[in-house]
């Protein structure tokens, strides 16, 4: 029972390491702020983002231009409970 046990723990040792699933930084967008709102019977959602790829600089060079920033928004109504 105990090297069943033992040959699980390291099965799953070894399938769960790793970076796999590693993204470099200039490829995620960054939530950097939320809103919500409620108007005229709907609540509006926005969710500005911001892309890395433009914000570091290599070596040897001037940061030329500001990071890119995006706003996203959802609106939906609120569901009858009853």
């Amino acid at each position: 029972m105990k090297a069943i046990l033992i040959l699980v723990a390291g099965a799953s040792l070894l399938l769960t390491t790793g970076c796999w699933g590693s993204l470099e930084i200039q490829t995620i967008h960054y939530v950097t702020a939320i809103g919500a709102d409620y108007k005229d019977g709907e609540y509006v959602l926005y969710a500005q983002m911001l892309d890395f790829s433009d914000a570091a600089k290599s070596e040897g060079q001037a940061k030329t231009k500001k990071p890119t920033s995006y706003v996203g928004k959802a609106a939906g109504k609120e569901e009858d409970s009853s």
